[in-house]
């Protein structure tokens, strides 16, 4: 049999991502911050642009009042190089490439299925300083968010259980406090010391032992106890240089109390073209003109691509106001669940473009900055569609149910589905499965296997 050569037609639809699309893109998942250093970049690399400069230096920073006691017993302690004797096998957690943030925010996703208290504590994890501490007025933000203070600090405390210990404490007492109650240590005489702690660092020594009752002679080993606790626990984790957050938009009431949302001009880079450098090369010969109009052509597309993204957060930042409008006028027991595709729909955008526009992107509001993406908790439709569940809350209820299940008899993710469908929640098995996987959990088999072999 010959072989023959044959030209055939036909037509494909292909997606061709262009380099302009694909910058497009990239200006939309960045943060203010990263905007500004990136547009900067742009600037030094296209003669045609200039970039008006503006002042983006952080707020000034609350007084720390731990300094002097940290001086004293640690001998100085700045950034990760503490001089503290790590315990317990903690200092290893620095290691492990991720920040201290986003350590909190996992455990924040398994340990508070509730949606207003998830808020809650992901609003107080964006709060910590780099060492770790929690230093603002948590009655006033109490008051600002429209809930019970009791609930506020109940949620502190159990964000202080997240390790390393001594995270979200107020002060360096209460941090060394927390760390001392976990080893079973906070009792007389290092109680007395750690209550009286300013009296020692500030060399009334003679004052000290009377208001402690603790002998001179023991005191160098209570100091030596102190030393090998964590001023500092954030630093544990990979150093990172503090995040300076730039809200992308401004949330205001107008006379008449309505609400209105603004674009933060301090988010968006103005970006003009050198006129001055243009009319230059108008003498410049025919290979000149060609680059500068190539450039000309980026700058033009940049500046477009700009507008469009700051209009975008502004439409996606206006349809989230109008969604959770009760949350922004009664308070944090109003915040409803959300999910992306909701607003997606609405503004005739892919959710994707929702996602990338929500990440990393902040609403400054008169009670507090929030990121755009606390606004949103996925649903789980109840058995016949009545009660909606976020994800979060069935993630918390396949854990709570694995707690109390019979360890000789584990809960098989078929009995999870029967379980949950008890409570009125309509999931499937494989749902399940992923659910439980994701929080950490072994299968049936496995755990009975491990509680036969003694290692639960």
């Amino acid at each position: 049999m010959g072989n023959s050569q044959k030209l055939n037609l036909g037509q494909t639809h292909k997606l061709t991502m262009t380099s302009q699309l694909q910058q497009a893109i990239k200006l939309l998942e960045l943060n203010a911050q990263e905007l500004n250093i990136f547009v900067e970049q742009q600037t030094l690399e296209n003669p045609v642009l200039d970039l008006e400069s503006k002042d983006l230096s952080p707020i000034e920073e609350q007084e720390n009042n731990d300094t002097e006691e940290e001086q004293n017993l640690w001998g100085g302690v700045s950034g990760s190089g503490s001089s503290y004797e790590n315990r317990d096998g903690i200092g290893d957690v620095a290691d492990v490439p991720i920040s201290l943030r986003d350590h909190i925010k996992l455990q924040i996703n398994t340990d508070f299925p509730d949606i207003k208290e998830r808020f809650i504590a992901s609003f107080l994890a964006e709060q910590i300083d780099d060492a770790g501490y929690l230093r603002i007025d948590l009655e006033a933000l109490a008051h600002k968010l429209g809930v019970d203070r009791d609930l506020v600090f109940s949620i502190k405390q159990r964000l202080q259980r997240i390790d390393p210990t001594g995270l979200f404490a107020a002060d360096l007492k209460e941090c060394l406090t927390l760390q001392l109650i976990e080893l079973g240590e906070y009792e007389s005489p290092v109680k007395d010391f750690i209550e009286n702690m300013d009296l020692f660092v500030s060399g009334r020594i003679d004052h000290f032992v009377r208001e402690c009752g603790i002998s001179k002679t023991d005191l160098p080993a209570i100091v030596a106890k102190v030393r090998r606790l964590n001023p500092k626990p954030g630093y544990l984790f990979a150093f990172q240089q503090p995040q300076i957050i730039i809200p992308d938009v401004i949330l205001t009431k107008d006379k008449s109390s309505e609400w209105l949302i603004s674009v933060n001009p301090a988010a968006l880079p103005k970006v003009l073209v050198n006129n001055e450098y243009m009319t230059k090369v108008k003498s410049e010969n025919k290979q000149a003109k060609t680059y500068i109009n190539a450039k000309l052509r980026e700058a033009n597309f940049l500046v477009k691509a700009l507008d469009q993204r700051a209009r975008t957060i502004l439409r996606v930042s206006k349809e989230i106001v109008i969604k959770q409008k009760n949350f922004f006028d009664y308070g944090l027991n109003y915040l409803k669940p959300l999910v992306l595709r909701e607003i997606a729909d609405e503004l005739e955008l892919h959710e994707s473009t929702i996602s990338r526009v929500t990440n990393k992107k902040y609403m400054q509001t008169p009670f507090g900055t929030f990121e755009l993406k606390y606004f949103f908790s996925s649903t789980i439709k109840g058995n016949h569609g009545r009660e909606e569940f976020s994800s979060q809350s069935v993630k918390g209820m396949i854990v709570e149910l694995i707690k109390s299940e019979d360890p000789n008899h584990p809960y098989s993710d078929d009995d999870l589905v029967t379980e949950l469908s008890k409570k009125g929640v309509a999931v499937a098995r494989r749902t399940v499965a992923k659910y439980r996987e994701g929080s950490g959990i072994a299968s049936s088999f496995k755990r009975k296997r491990s509680k036969e072999m003694g290692l639960e």
